[in-house]
């Protein structure tokens, strides 16, 4: 758990949704050249298994990146409904790609966030009725629909 948390600490701190294991290996928080040790990988990868649990989870099943969820989808979903609400959205189609990348969304905490986690808290939405996805083979098109519920 400790490891967890201090991944999750390194990838707030530094604006982090995405990363994969060799990137976090060699960053400043697994290797301190100061005394010339580094985090061996194997201690990495169990910590990232545990962070899996926690507050994040792996991009592929290859398990050589991980999303880290510093912001709980939930919270994600919250913000991303109270911003289609405040910007006459409701009831339309947005692709998931507009959301994250559109200038009125630019002081929101889903701009510039992963697609991925974009629709995962989209997917959230849509499970307590306030929005429906519609999946695409192309992820740049998945779209959603607020509601106003």
């Amino acid at each position: 758990r400790m490891w967890s948390d201090i991944f999750l600490a390194f990838a707030k701190q530094n604006n982090i949704y995405s990363i994969s294991l060799g990137e976090l290996h060699d960053s400043a928080l697994c290797n301190n050249q100061k005394i010339k040790r580094r985090l061996h990988m194997d201690s990495l990868r169990e910590g990232a298994i545990n962070a899996k649990e926690l507050f994040g989870d792996y991009t592929s099943e290859s398990k050589d990146k991980i999303f880290i969820y510093w912001r709980s989808i939930q919270e994600v979903a919250t913000a991303i409904h109270k911003w289609a609400d405040a910007n006459a959205k409701i009831g339309s189609v947005e692709t998931v790609m507009d959301l994250t990348d559109d200038s009125s969304a630019k002081n929101e905490i889903f701009y510039k966030m992963p697609i991925e986690i974009v629709l995962k808290a989209c997917t959230a939405l849509q499970q307590v009725g306030k929005a429906q996805v519609f999946y695409s083979d192309n992820t740049d098109t998945h779209g959603v629909k607020f509601f106003n519920i």
